[in-house]
């Protein structure tokens, strides 16, 4: 449901398809930015150090990737 409300207000917004995957994009930076240290358990913590330097441009790669491949299905479904 999250999604079809994201989906729902990117396509009202007035403004090409690029400038709106950079909005989505820096939409899930953000929520990846605030959460990620919260749900890591404390005992991965020691492991998380060394590896969140590189977690981070995966995640976002990951994100524009589902961007691209999620969106076209959704606007078929919604």
């Amino acid at each position: 449901e999250a999604m079809k409300i994201a989906v729902e207000f990117l396509e009202s917004v007035p403004a090409d398809g690029p400038q709106k995957k950079q909005w989505a994009m820096e939409a899930a930076a953000l929520v990846y930015d605030e959460l990620i240290d919260k749900v890591i358990p404390v005992w991965v913590w020691p492991f998380w150090m060394m590896t969140k330097p590189v977690a981070r441009p995966l995640a976002m790669a990951a994100a524009s990737a589902l961007v691209e491949f999620l969106l076209p299905l959704l606007r078929m479904v919604t």
